[in-house]
């Protein structure tokens, strides 16, 4: 069997020259973002707001904040419940396990902090590497003491089926070397040039999936089509495929394949607080995340040290 991988993006070399890809908590290269502005939203008294994509091979894990967490037991229960065999949560559990490898926190971090080291709900063989940072900004302790003086109480295990309250996320990120573990990283690079039926083609762009409306299948291909283009693209695809909702397809000119109404709907993101709440660094004496944006200074000495013996 070939397996053929479409990117419309090139292939880019982010190797250790490229601080916002290997380095957390630098801000990823430009280049690699592809953002585009949501339709009013009426629960959010008719504003728009940034939806963000990538632009690179590897997708959003090159570009994103490298949380590496799971949901509630319930939200995935929940969505079985709907209608989904087999998406439950101990359906899905050896599945999370089998894609990490995880590596508790050094045990300065786990005593000063409220971060388990239990493996029982984590992988130890898995492709994604998750950790959590060796250093740790002594201003979040703060924050933890704020949320527990109006009640909310700070959990340290949120992977094992109960994401709520106030915690430490697992990061997609290297314990051994400090560095960021992407799709890229962790699936692509390992096979790239050693598999002879695997090909990545770069600045190729899809625009349908051709469908036999009486079988019900990709044509054109001996398997199948295996469609991931996003949260933002796959239901577009889909719907200019003929995939989706009668209505709308209609009034596009679609021709329809299968009248599928949740197709491009009911899209949740996640709230972002950051982007309401401007916290005021300026008297605080010790490193902050600000600082990462304020003191170009700081962040050379530190990717200096980075670099040296990358903890």
């Amino acid at each position: 069997m070939t397996m053929s991988l479409l990117e419309v993006v090139p292939v880019v070399s982010h190797d250790n020259l490229e601080p916002g890809v290997l380095v957390p908590g630098l801000p990823p290269p430009k280049e690699y973002s592809r953002n585009y502005m949501s339709v009013p939203q009426s629960g959010l008294n008719n504003h728009s707001q940034p939806v963000y994509s990538a632009a690179v091979v590897g997708g959003g894990t090159v570009i994103n904040g490298m949380f590496f967490n799971r949901g509630s037991a319930a939200d995935y229960d929940t969505w079985e419940k709907l209608g989904n065999p087999g998406w439950g949560w101990n359906d899905l559990l050896p599945y999370f396990k089998k894609s990490e490898t995880f590596t508790p926190p050094p045990a300065e971090i786990a005593a000063e902090y409220p971060i388990s080291s239990d493996l029982g709900p984590h992988g130890t063989d898995g492709p994604v590497q998750s950790s959590f940072p060796n250093y740790q900004y002594p201003v979040l302790k703060y924050f933890h003491k704020a949320w527990n003086s109006i009640g909310v109480p700070s959990n340290p295990q949120p992977n094992a089926g109960r994401a709520v309250d106030a915690f430490y996320s697992t990061l997609s990120e290297s314990a051994v070397n400090q560095s960021r573990s992407s799709a890229d990283t962790a699936y692509f690079r390992p096979i790239a040039g050693n598999r002879p039926n695997f090909h990545l083609l770069p600045l190729h762009s899809v625009i349908k999936i051709v469908v036999d409306k009486k079988k019900k299948r990709a044509t054109g291909v001996q398997q199948e089509v295996i469609l991931a283009a996003g949260a933002p693209r796959s239901p577009q695809i889909l719907q200019v495929s003929g995939i989706g909702p009668r209505k709308l397809l209609a009034g596009l000119g679609i021709e329809l394949v299968e009248d599928l109404p949740g197709v491009g709907y009911n899209f949740h993101d996640q709230p972002a607080m950051f982007t309401g709440i401007t916290y005021d660094y300026s008297k605080y004496p010790f490193p902050s995340p600000d600082w990462c944006f304020s003191n170009q200074s700081w962040v050379d000495q530190q990717l200096a040290v980075y670099y040296e013996n990358r903890t």
